[in-house]
């Protein structure tokens, strides 16, 4: 550790840089270093270290990491998630009585969840704002939550990860959403009745892939007439009679008179949503506020009857 002492963020840079671009000549263009100062930046690492983190080669001073270097590349990745994280507490800090709270979830949440959340603490003398980013796939929101562009996001449970805590917050029951008229308006007993039945189905969901998983076991194989990930577009290609849908119950929004929903409770499970964070970040008092006025959102929901288990027919 007397060696470790020397470490810096020099150090750390040159080495991110070189793994980065596999060339010491390349990691010095980047930082706009000699490629000798980088070099050498590098050789005072390793001798801090105590390990040789890089394989030289010729031609424009190639390098590739060894083992001890790819072991250094993971912790320094956990190091700079930890920053991250410290940067944005600490900025959330300075600004605590209106902190920002930085949010990520797709488009059936945004459009449920997110306005009587906003309504909510806009309500509450000292509570936070919310800054929101959407994205079509969880990963996306997953990746800016490691690498601390988020402060939380909305996921389907279980995850697939250990690096994040989380709370459930509500199940999301699937329905199934046809035209109120016309040949497309059936009566689903199971699901071999969806055999050659065109389907809307979404594009990334990764609940969809266990809908698909129930479809096949039941000797269904799936007639995707059109995937998309817009709640807009498919209640859109439903109510022209492009197809049906197996769509949960956030992604239906509001009764439409075109449209008739029928519960799938008994032959599909629901999707169980949470809200996660990086566990390694400080939780500010905003942030338990945020938490706590979600729960009391989702709550609400979860008891409207159109959330129900009996569903709603707006047909």
């Amino acid at each position: 550790m007397d060696r470790w002492s020397g470490l810096s963020a020099s150090h750390l840079a040159a080495f991110a840089a070189i793994a980065d671009t596999s060339s010491i000549a390349r990691a010095a263009e980047r930082l706009g270093y000699t490629q000798p100062a980088v070099s050498h930046q590098l050789a005072t690492l390793e001798r801090i270290v105590g390990s040789r983190l890089f394989e030289r080669r010729s031609g424009r001073g190639h390098a590739a990491l060894t083992s001890a270097g790819e072991l250094f590349a993971a912790h320094l990745a956990t190091l700079k998630t930890a920053l991250a994280g410290a940067h944005a507490d600490l900025d959330a800090l300075r600004d605590h009585d209106r902190a920002t709270v930085r949010v990520g979830a797709w488009q059936s949440v945004s459009a449920s969840v997110i306005p009587p959340l906003v309504r909510l603490l806009s309500a509450e003398l000292a509570g936070p704002r919310i800054e929101l980013t959407e994205a079509a796939e969880e990963a996306t929101l997953l990746t800016a939550l490691k690498a601390g562009h988020l402060d939380y996001a909305f996921v389907l449970l279980p995850l697939d990860d250990d690096e994040n805590d989380h709370v459930e917050l509500l199940l999301d029951p699937f329905f199934l959403v046809t035209p109120a008229d016309g040949p497309l308006r059936i009566a689903l007993t199971d699901l071999g009745d969806l055999r050659d039945v065109p389907l809307i189905a979404p594009r990334t969901c990764r609940s969809w892939a266990a809908v698909d998983e129930q479809l096949r076991a039941a000797g269904v194989e799936p007639n995707y007439a059109f995937r998309t990930d817009d709640t807009l577009a498919l209640r859109g290609l439903i109510r022209t009679g492009t197809g049906v849908g197996l769509v949960s119950r956030l992604a239906i929004g509001d009764s439409d008179d075109e449209l008739c929903t029928t519960p799938l409770a008994d032959l599909i499970a629901p999707r169980r949503i949470g809200l996660a964070w990086n566990g390694m970040r400080e939780h500010l008092p905003h942030h338990d506020r945020l938490i706590e006025a979600t729960r009391r959102v989702t709550a609400a929901l979860q008891a409207d009857p159109i959330l129900g288990p009996a569903g709603v027919s707006a047909g």
